[in-house]
């Protein structure tokens, strides 16, 4: 999984619920700089800090399976897709 593709798909994801992303980064506690690094793939987020993200784009637009975030987090994790589906 791609972040900055994630946090593209998550920000067209709010806006098609009528949501803006300030709202999403709020419930989540996460500086709006932050999402600008990883939206420019500066940075890598913290396992705990993605799920709190995947969580509040989850509340304010469903739409994402659990299935993505598992993979999202083995890709944060650097797990290899072939290791993180045998480890569950």
């Amino acid at each position: 999984m791609n972040i900055p593709a994630e946090v593209i798909q998550i920000e067209e994801r709010l806006k098609g619920a009528g949501h803006s992303v300030a709202k999403m980064l709020r419930r989540a506690e996460v500086d709006a700089s932050q999402w600008v690094r990883w939206k420019q793939g500066g940075q890598v987020p913290l396992i705990s800090t993605w799920s709190k993200i995947v969580e509040a784009a989850d509340n304010l637009a469903p739409g994402k399976s659990a299935s993505d975030e598992a993979a999202a987090t083995d890709q944060i994790a650097g797990r290899p897709p072939a290791i993180a589906e045998a480890g569950r």
